[in-house]
This record gives C-alpha cells, sequence and structure tokens, in this order.
C-alpha cells in the first residue's frame, strides 16, 4: 500500500456495515480496501514507468483535482477553509505537466473531471470520507518520488511535485487530519456509513479515470 495509507458510482459495491468500537479511520481503510487495492494495482506507479504513462497519471489527477478541490472547498465549513487551502494540491500537478511539456489530453483531463463531479458531497461526513483518500495519498512519497527519479530522473523541480506533495510535513498533516477525522465524522452510524460510501465512491471515480493507462 504506497500511494494511500491504508450512493457510490455505478458497479461500486456498497461499502460493508461498521463494526462498532473501531475508530473512523479504521472503518475507511476496512470498507474501501477493494477499491483501494484496485486503484494501486492500475496505477503501478512503484512498477516500470514510461513518460507517456506518467503523464497520462498526471492529466487523470489533474482533471479530477480541477474539481474535485472546488467541491470540497465549497463543502467544507469555514473553520476547515485554511487547513484544506494548505492542502491542495492540483496546481502542483499543472506545474508538472507544464515542466514536462505535456499537450493536454482534453478527453482524460474530461471523463476526471466527470468522475470527479459524481463523487457525493452533500454532508460533512462524505466531505471527510472523501478527503480521506486523497489526504492518504500524500503518505506515498517517500517511496514513489525516489522511484521516479530512479525510473525517469525527475525531482520535484523537474515535474515530480505532485507526488512530493507537502513533503517533510506530509506526516504531521496526515496526523492532524486523522485527529479531525474523528470528530467531523464522529461515532454516530450514519455519518460513518456516509464517509464509507464516499471514501469508497472516490476511489471508484479515480478508478474510472486510471482504467485505460497506456
Amino acid at each position: 500500500m504506497l500511494l494511500y495509507p491504508e450512493t457510490a458510482l455505478a458497479g461500486t459495491p456498497h461499502p460493508p456495515p461498521v463494526a462498532s468500537g473501531t475508530s473512523v479511520r479504521e472503518a475507511l481503510r476496512a470498507a474501501s480496501r477493494p477499491q483501494h487495492q484496485q486503484l494501486e494495482d492500475l496505477l503501478g506507479l512503484t512498477g516500470a514507468l514510461t513518460p507517456g504513462r506518467y503523464h497520462a497519471v498526471l492529466q487523470g489527477f489533474a482533471g479530477f483535482l480541477d474539481v474535485w478541490e472546488p467541491r470540497v472547498a465549497a463543502a467544507l465549513p469555514q473553520r476547515w477553509q485554511d487547513a484544506f487551502a494548505r492542502r491542495r494540491r492540483g496546481h502542483l500537478l499543472h506545474h508538472d505537466l507544464q515542466r514536462l511539456g505535456v499537450t493536454p489530453d482534453s478527453a482524460r483531463q474530461q471523463q476526471a473531471a466527470e468522475a470527479a463531479a459524481r463523487v457525493p458531497l452533500d454532508r460533512l461526513s462524505q466531505v471527510f470520507g472523501s478527503l480521506y483518500v486523497l489526504e492518504g495519498s500524500t503518505l506515498g512519497a517517500r517511496v514513489i518520488v525516489p522511484h521516479l527519479q530512479r525510473q525517469l530522473n525527475l525531482t520535484p523541480e523537474t515535474g515530480a511535485a505532485y507526488f512530493h506533495g507537502h513533503g517533510d510535513a506530509s506526516g504531521a498533516l496526515w496526523r492532524e487530519f486523522c485527529m479531525a477525522l474523528e470528530h467531523e465524522v464522529g461515532p454516530g452510524p450514519v455519518d460513518r456509513a456516509a464517509a464509507c460510501t464516499a471514501a469508497c465512491a472516490t476511489f471508484a471515480a479515480l478508478i474510472t479515470v486510471f482504467s485505460q493507462l497506456p
């Protein structure tokens, strides 16, 4: 599990019932485990990488975050606006694509944008369930970035800024998020189920985006 730490879209199984006594984080991990593994297998970011495949991955994430980040910002309460602003990484994707001289793939980015628009974010618990997926993805930097340097001779300055993410601050930001996750979702079964469904739907959306990588 390297990229990530640990109603849904069509074709996505509903998450299993949440066991009582588990943390929100544990419930999300258990509910989304199959989609999590499927997405990691599709991306293959720690295997053999060609420039074309890497560029397609960047464009898929760019199209997704261009829609998802503004939707999340609009759904979050004011007390979370500054914290989310620090966590946004969509601009890093556009930096990478520009540095690499990648010609935009409008069809791929449109597909990603449409997938992001379908993620359920109506309840705050759903927003945090979806955030769990993207926040957790920052933890893979310590493995993915060195691999990108070995495979494609890339550094955060030359095309790997998105996967470098928050750098040394990633661990602290993740711990801060996990504490907020427990508070904002809470112990109630309805909100926990909503968070789990949103996490699964977010993974499912990303699986749709990356289902046909070169």
